[in-house]
């Protein structure tokens, strides 16, 4: 019969593993999911600056689901979100160059991230800026946007 300390020691041992390998496991694949999700985030970027909306929307959840809020409310769905790009940036010139910068980068849980960001949009008419929320969702294997709440601020030139 082993000792009662053993028991104790082993209990501890279990408890430790059972609590400190996923979480360190969970952290180092944060570090790869979100260097995924920057990827995807900048490369919508480069579609913007591209004029190329159909590529930019790939970063969205093709999907019903889809949820876009701004200054007119939510748009529901991939095509309406895609169809409101469409209408509101119908050229290069309405889309000018667009700038991201990550504010903060987090997990919601294993397959679930929240980016908070601030957005620069340079025009021949006026710049225009603001912020943005996104929920990113790992789906297939791949992170996609889920919901984009995005603010504009005070124009700035």
């Amino acid at each position: 019969m082993l000792p009662h300390s053993f028991h104790q020691i082993s209990y501890a041992l279990i408890i430790f593993l059972m609590v400190f390998v996923p979480y360190a496991n969970g952290q180092s694949n944060f570090k790869s999911d979100s260097l995924a999700i920057l990827k995807v985030l900048y490369q919508q970027q480069d579609h913007w600056n591209e004029a190329d909306i159909e590529s930019f929307m790939g970063g969205y959840w093709p999907s019903e689901e889809l949820v876009f809020v701004g200054a007119e409310g939510p748009t529901y769905g991939y095509e309406p979100v895609k169809l409101n790009y469409y209408k509101r940036y119908p050229d290069k010139t309405n889309m000018g160059t667009l700038a991201f910068t990550v504010i903060q980068l987090s997990r919601i849980d294993q397959a679930s991230a929240l980016l908070v960001g601030r957005y620069h949009l340079t025009l021949t008419t006026g710049n225009s800026q603001g912020y943005f929320t996104l929920v990113w969702r790992k789906i297939n294997g791949n992170w996609l946007i889920v919901s984009d709440h995005t603010t504009a601020g005070k124009s700035s030139d």
